[in-house]
C-alpha cells in the first residue's frame, strides 16, 4: 500500500487584491485540510509583496489533495485562485516520478518551518461543549474547485448554528451569551484580527456576527469554520455585504 508522503501544492493566482497576501495568512487559509510543513511565498524582489505564487509542502499527500480539490478555483478576495500538485517528496515502488518545481530544480524549497498550531476546540463553556474537528469543510468540501464562495468575500461572516435557542442554559446561565460571544472571538482570532463579535440573542438559528480588520482573514475564518460541528450541530459560515451587516447587527 501507498505511504502517505509529503507533497508540495502551487497556489497561483496571488495578485491584485492578494499581493499583500503574508505567509501567514496563507497558513490559516491552508491549515484547515492537514499539517503543513512549510510555506514559501514567492515575493518581487523590488517591493517585496507577493509576485504572484507560493509553494505549501503538506506533510501527507492526501491532505495537499483534498486542498487542492477544495481550493482550486476558489474566490479569494475577489480574485480565483489556481492550486496545483507539483511534487512529492519521495514515492512508493510503483508510482510515477513526482514533478519537479517550476524555476527551482530539485533542491529543497527555502523558508523556515511555521510553527502550526490546529484548530482547538472551544473552550469548555457551560452547555457549549467544544469544537469538533474538522469535518469536510462544508461549502468547501473537495468537488474539485465545483463549490465557490456564494458571493464576493468581505470583511463580514454570518456564523449559524453556534448556539441552540432552546438550550434551557439561556435561562440558567446569565453569562451564556457573553460566553458565547468571548469563545467567538478568541476562535475567529485565530484567522486574524477581529473589530466586532455580535451575538443575535433573538435568532432562532443560533446566529452570530462577526467583522474582521481584513477580507483575508474573514476568508481564513469562513474557510476553517464552515462545515465543523459544534456542541451537536454543523456550522454554517457565510459572507455578508456591509450593507447587511449596518441594517442588521445592533451596537
Amino acid at each position: 500500500a501507498p505511504v502517505d508522503i509529503p507533497i508540495r501544492v502551487h497556489v497561483s493566482g496571488l495578485v491584485g487584491n492578494l499581493e499583500g497576501v503574508s505567509e501567514t495568512e496563507i497558513q490559516k487559509l491552508f491549515s484547515p485540510f492537514g499539517d503543513i510543513e512549510f510555506i514559501d511565498l514567492q515575493r518581487n524582489p523590488a517591493t517585496q509583496k507577493c509576485s504572484g505564487s507560493c509553494y505549501i509542502q503538506y506533510k501527507k499527500a492526501a491532505d495537499a489533495r483534498e486542498a487542492m480539490q477544495a481550493m482550486n478555483g476558489f474566490s479569494l478576495a475577489g480574485q480565483e485562485i489556481k492550486v496545483e500538485l507539483v511534487q512529492a517528496t519521495q514515492l512508493t515502488a510503483g508510482l510515477a516520478p513526482g514533478l519537479a518545481l517550476p524555476g527551482m530544480g530539485g533542491g529543497a524549497m527555502p523558508g523556515g518551518l511555521l510553527a502550526l498550531g490546529g484548530l482547538g476546540g472551544f473552550g469548555a463553556t457551560a452547555g457549549l461543549g467544544g469544537f469538533g474537528g474538522l469535518a469536510g469543510l462544508g461549502g468547501l468540501g473537495g468537488l474539485g474547485g465545483q463549490q465557490i464562495a456564494p458571493m464576493a468575500p468581505t470583511t463580514n461572516i454570518r456564523l449559524t448554528n453556534m448556539f441552540n435557542p432552546k438550550s434551557p442554559d439561556i435561562m440558567s446561565d446569565p453569562d451564556f451569551f457573553i460566553d458565547v460571544k468571548e469563545d467567538v472571538k478568541e476562535e475567529c482570532e485565530k484567522s486574524g484580527p477581529v473589530h466586532q463579535v455580535w451575538v443575535d440573542q433573538k435568532s432562532s438559528t443560533g446566529q452570530v456576527w462577526v467583522k474582521f480588520a481584513t477580507v483575508v482573514a474573514a476568508q481564513a475564518a469562513r474557510t476553517s469554520l464552515n462545515g465543523r460541528w459544534f456542541a451537536g450541530q454543523q456550522i454554517m459560515a457565510e459572507f455578508v455585504t456591509d450593507q447587511t451587516w449596518e441594517s442588521s447587527v445592533a451596537g
